[in-house]
């Protein structure tokens, strides 16, 4: 009973959040800079407002972000704690809340390898035109939004991404940043290396030489897994990634039903409560939340229906497509076409992690099958091997003597699978 009150409490709580946030009442936290909070309505701080929009009026007038900052900087304008402003504004640039617009409900809070935020759906988050005082006009704030998307560096996936052929793939696996490309000048000779964007390390920062590293994801595609002699070999992948996934999906059912059968008696049990407290307050709450159980329960029995539906769509390899495409990636990572093997990269690699002693290479099997169920295997190699060795004796590229981890994009993170070979 304690557990279901306190529920429902926080469903209470939440819920007059939302009807708050939809009158445009402020929350608790620090109200964005030039704004403050009066009788929890956002009222514009003057001098703070000021800054904002000369701020947008010198980035849509051309003026780098540096040369923006450092006259704010020299007008005497700064944050709270009275330091100099930084040079990251992109954000305050992108934020439409400067236009009027209210905004809460936007993240959540996640646990990865520390805690980080996640944007939620759209529909998830409220939204109010007008729900605040607008210190930048909309016409200003659309022009510096176009600036933005031309300066903006071109790293998203199937982008152009300039002499970087594995740009937008590449992570730390100690910290597990991005890594972006780079260039030092050791010697006065230009080094190019692939390096991790973390400002500060418990380690020394992560990095690999550029050609090294693309010679060897290419020849990992070029010299194993789109040669059709190795075909089997894949499809064998493939076929692992299916089985794994087909257990999951008993495993989710089986819970599923589980949990189920849990609040069916739960339900029970409510319900012989209610009817021994009738006519008492008691009876009211335990009725309100045999409700609130019943719909919980209904949306069960409908996630049970779709997932023993799931159950009898197996993917199936189409051999002729398979090889088909083996011969046409190949052909084009084998050409001079940078940019055509770029985009074959990032639609053939799901990520490269690069650890303190390997590099975990993610393929996406399903885009290579043309399957709609993602599935994928990692290739693990030693660092020391491309780092050091490969301009010396070349790489081996025998598919049976890599180290391959089969595994797919699971919907349900928790429940583990796939197999080492």
């Amino acid at each position: 009973m304690a557990a279901l009150y306190s529920k429902r409490l926080s469903r209470e709580a939440f819920n007059g959040q939302i009807e708050n946030a939809q009158k445009g009442k402020a929350h608790g936290g620090v109200p964005l800079y030039g704004y403050e909070v009066v009788n929890k309505k956002y009222r514009i701080v003057p001098h703070e407002a000021e800054a904002i929009q000369t701020m947008f009026q010198m980035v849509a007038d051309g003026h780098s972000y540096k040369q923006t900052v450092n006259y704010l900087n020299e007008k005497g304008y700064r944050r709270r704690d009275g330091r100099p402003l930084s040079y990251s504004i992109t954000d305050t640039l992108r934020n439409r809340q400067y236009v009027g617009e209210y905004v809460f409900n936007q993240y959540k809070r996640k646990p990865a390898h520390k805690w980080r935020t996640q944007k939620k759906t759209e529909n998830e988050v409220v939204r109010i035109q007008g729900g605040m005082p607008a210190i930048v006009d909309e016409e200003l704030f659309e022009r510096v939004q176009a600036l933005l998307d031309k300066r903006m560096q071109k790293n998203g996936r199937g982008r152009k991404k300039g002499k970087y052929l594995l740009s937008g793939l590449m992570v730390c696996g100690v910290c597990g940043y991005a890594m972006g490309g780079g260039k030092t000048m050791p010697r006065g000779k230009p080094f190019f290396t692939y390096t991790c964007n973390a400002k500060y390390h418990a380690q020394a920062r992560k990095s690999i030489n550029v050609v090294y590293l693309d010679k060897y994801v290419v020849g990992l595609f070029t010299q194993a897994f789109l040669l059709v002699r190795n075909m089997e070999n894949v499809i064998e992948l493939i076929r692992q990634d299916i089985a794994a996934l087909h257990d999951e999906k008993v495993q989710r059912l089986k819970a599923l039903k589980k949990e189920w059968e849990e609040k069916q008696a739960l339900l029970v049990s409510l319900e012989e409560i209610e009817q021994r407290n009738k006519g008492k307050a008691l009876a009211t709450l335990i009725e309100n939340n045999r409700k609130e159980e019943q719909q919980a329960l209904d949306e069960l029995a409908v996630k049970i229906a779709e997932l023993q539906a799931k159950r009898t769509t197996t993917p199936r390899v189409n051999r002729e497509t398979l090889r088909r495409n083996m011969r046409e990636y190949k052909t084009v990572l084998e050409s001079i076409d940078f940019y055509k093997k770029q985009e074959i990269l990032q639609t053939l690699v799901e990520e490269i992690k690069i650890g303190a002693d390997t590099v975990e290479t993610t393929i996406n099997l399903h885009e290579l099958a043309e399957i709609e169920q993602p599935l994928t295997c990692t290739v693990i190699e030693k660092l020391e091997n491309i780092r050091r060795v490969y301009n010396l004796r070349g790489m081996d590229f025998d598919f049976k003597a890599m180290t391959i981890r089969a595994g797919y994009k699971r919907e349900n993170p928790e429940l583990q699978g796939g197999e080492n070979r």
